[in-house]
Parts: structure tokens; sequence; C-alpha cells
């Protein structure tokens, strides 16, 4: 193994500048890879199969995402062709329960019936590692905060 990784690293001294472009490409990829794997990894360790707690949460703030288009181009042969990918809107609240705080997509009829400081029934799970709150659902009304 040590013998292989001596016989990459002479092939990199020795290599001209598109080979050395080439690996350094290739490493950056398998690196960025790996890293997008064990941070799935991790993401599942972290919040699967954990145990669920129903508690009313606060409503700490609200925003709307409009909706959007990217356009990403792909190769097709040798032609570069468009792909042009739609993005919905989105209503979102950010929920906060004694463990932490959490943002939650919610549908649009939810988003407009509910106020910023507004008690909801919210259902999440805490992270075994992270300790970070994984919003999973959240319920009705249930009354409006009262200082």
């Amino acid at each position: 193994m040590l013998k292989s990784i001596g016989i990459l690293i002479d092939d990199f001294l020795y290599a001209g500048i598109p080979e050395k472009l080439f690996m350094l490409l290739c490493l950056i990829v398998f690196l960025a890879f790996v890293s997008m794997v064990l941070m799935l990894i991790f993401y599942g360790f972290d919040s699967l199969f954990r145990p669920s707690y129903v508690v009313k949460g606060i409503v700490k703030d609200k925003y709307y995402k409009e909706p959007y288009t990217t356009t990403t181009f792909i190769y097709a042969g040798k032609v570069m062709v468009p792909q042009i990918i739609h993005h919905d809107e989105t209503w979102n609240m950010e929920i906060e329960v004694q463990d932490g705080v959490d943002t939650i997509t919610v549908k649009k009829s939810f988003y407009e019936k509910t106020k910023i400081g507004q008690f909801v029934n919210v259902r999440y799970s805490k992270g075994r590692l992270s300790n970070s709150i994984y919003i999973k659902d959240i319920g009705e009304l249930s009354y409006d905060l009262v200082r």
C-alpha cells in the first residue's frame, strides 16, 4: 500500500502540467465524494430511529421563498445542453422548543394563519451526536403567546 502511494507521488512529481491538474481534479472530486458520504452517514446515525417528543413550540420567525429557476449545462456528446430546473415556492417557519431551534417547511394555509409568537404543536427528535433537534412535524395552532 505504501509502495503504491509512493509510486503515485513519483508519477505526480514527474508529470506535466496537464497531468498534474487532472490528478488534482480527481483528488478533489474523490475527497468531495467521500465527505458527502461521511456527512450522509453522520446524519443517518444522528437522526434516524430516535424517540420523538411532542411538545409546544413557539414560532420565532417565518419567511416566504419565491419560486425560481436555475440553469445548468450538461454535455450531450460534444454539445453543451442547458438543463432548466424549476424550484417551487416554499413557506418556512423557525420553531423553538425547549431543546433548541429548527426550521421547517409548511403548507401555505398553515403559514398564512400562523403568527410570529404563537404556540404550535411540534413533533421532533434530538440528535445522538450533534445534540441538535430535527423537527419532523408541526400541528395546528394551540394558543397565542400571552405576556
